[in-house]
């Protein structure tokens, strides 16, 4: 439908809104001044918009989709909004974004209040923190963060040398009844899906910051920030790098420039950086105390194997022992018994005779472990066998794209049971956290795995089952149930 044709004459509609800004208008559409600056800058963008005169007022009609990219394509912001003789359009008072400053280094950041009501929260100094990687390219005196709940509808500051960030709240202070939390923020985990309400925003009069599904993240108006997400809450376990994201993209629209460019992709450079390099670090530190502990913990592995074969020399003796009594006992079976007892013995000296050669072939599947790609360490702990690996990955087939799934540690219990441990991360789904698409809570689905397994592992063969374990961890089986989560993983390719 064509602007003009929703159009009706009517009587001016004015609010009366102690902050100065109005409702949210069914399907508003708004009016800006014309100049053929902003007519070509428009037009350059791709962005629709009808030529209008209100009074002797030459003018723009935008779309309320297009509301948020106009602002941000002219590098204005709204400083009033008024009605018109017009139903449904709404006359927007504008002034241009001021200038960046050159970066000096002299911007404060302050934490002016961090006060929830009766929940955990996450500490002001790491959300204090972000805020100062990023503080010198908002071109402001001083940055403040407010966190209240007992303060609503905040009213914005109109301070051109101060930036005010107020977390979860907004100028309407209503919360929106059909607005359901997202599962994720940016591709970022927030949390269930509707596990939160949400701050509505104050009728579009700011530049909004969209999520992925078109969710309402933030409002930008001036020089204030209003977060609509509890991304504050330590139930939020990703909160920050959803705020840190949050800042990048407010960044984008306050101060529209190739200087915050480039500066915004410095940061993110340096951000990989630092995570390759903590990940290069780990694996280091692993390695490093597996060289020391190497020596000890393959002497360790040879006795545990030893153990087990001492187990198996006691069981044998023992059916000797309960052979030898039941030939005495029951002689209707004396026969049968002496035949199951000789039988024993024969394999109980032909065990003994193999014992030295087995201790060697024990170093040898020991050595083999680490041959394994993505093996990095092993150790024992308690007669189980704990064998650490890098991260794994995992292709969806249906879609091909590449999900990290973590470093693990996998377990090979005294009965020769599988246990993994995701040491990166572990996603819930529907509440039950799982280490790998099969893998709940440590406890894999292993399907017809699960008759292989234990025959590896009675045959000591321990090298070839850590191998089909991390095979296991890298492929999955999207028309299972649980294959089907493997979307909620961080794609990396």
């Amino acid at each position: 439908m064509r602007f003009l044709d929703r159009l009706r004459y009517l009587k001016p509609n004015r609010a009366n809104d102690p902050c100065r800004y109005k409702g949210v208008l069914e399907m508003p559409m708004y009016f800006i001044n014309a100049t053929e600056r902003r007519e070509q800058a428009l037009q350059s963008a791709g962005i629709s918009f009808e030529t209008f005169k209100i009074g002797n007022q030459n003018g723009f009609l935008i779309s309320e989709e297009d509301h948020s990219n106009t602002l941000r394509v002219l590098r204005i912001q709204v400083i009033e909004e008024s009605g018109t003789d017009y139903d449904g359009i709404v006359r927007l008072s504008v002034r241009s974004l001021p200038k960046a400053r050159p970066v000096s280094g002299d911007t404060s950041v302050v934490v002016e209040r961090w006060r929830g009501r009766g929940e955990n929260l996450h500490e002001s100094e790491i959300f204090l923190k972000i805020t100062e990687e990023l503080k010198d390219i908002f071109g402001v005196k001083k940055i403040n963060l407010l966190l209240d709940y007992d303060i609503l509808k905040p009213c914005p500051r109109d301070n051109q040398d101060e930036f005010t960030i107020f977390l979860w709240n907004s100028v309407n202070g209503q919360v929106c009844g059909s607005c359901a939390s997202p599962e994720t923020v940016w591709g970022i985990r927030l949390g269930e899906r509707g596990a939160w309400r949400m701050w509505h925003p104050q009728g579009y009069r700011g530049a909004v910051a969209i999520n992925d599904d078109q969710t309402k993240v933030a409002e930008l108006i001036g020089n204030n920030l209003y977060v609509f997400l509890p991304i504050h809450s330590a139930k939020a376990e990703e909160g920050p790098e959803i705020y840190q994201r949050l800042l990048v993209e407010t960044l984008r629209i306050y101060r529209p420039s190739q200087e915050t460019e480039s500066f915004l992709e410095r940061l993110e450079v340096e951000r990989e950086a630092r995570v390759l390099a903590a990940e290069v670090a780990r694996i280091e530190k692993i390695r490093a105390e597996g060289a020391l502990r190497r020596d000890a913990s393959r002497e360790a592995y040879i006795g545990a194997c030893g153990g087990r074969f001492e187990r198996t020399l006691e069981q044998t003796r023992k059916s000797i022992r309960d052979g030898e009594s039941e030939a005495a006992t029951l002689q209707n079976e004396l026969i049968a018994c002496i035949r199951r007892t000789k039988g024993q013995q024969r394999k109980l000296i032909q065990m003994e005779a193999v014992r030295d050669g087995d201790r060697s072939e024990y170093g040898l599947e020991f050595d083999k472990l680490f041959i394994i790609p993505h093996v990095i360490d092993v150790r024992l702990d308690l007669g189980k066998i704990v064998v650490y690996t890098d991260k794994l990955y995992c292709k969806d087939p249906s879609t091909d794209k590449v999900h990290e799934i973590g470093a693990f540690s996998i377990t090979i219990g005294t009965n020769g049971g599988l246990h993994f441990h995701n040491e990166t991360r572990q996603i819930k789904i529907d509440g039950t956290p799982f280490d790998a698409p099969h893998v709940q809570n440590g406890k894999p689905c292993l399907g017809t795995l699960g008759e292989i397994i234990p025959q590896l592992s009675g045959n000591y063969e321990f090298a070839a089952l850590i191998m089909v374990a991390i095979q296991y961890i890298e492929s999955v089986n999207i028309e299972d149930q649980w294959g089907q989560g493997i979307k909620l993983w961080p794609v990396v390719a």
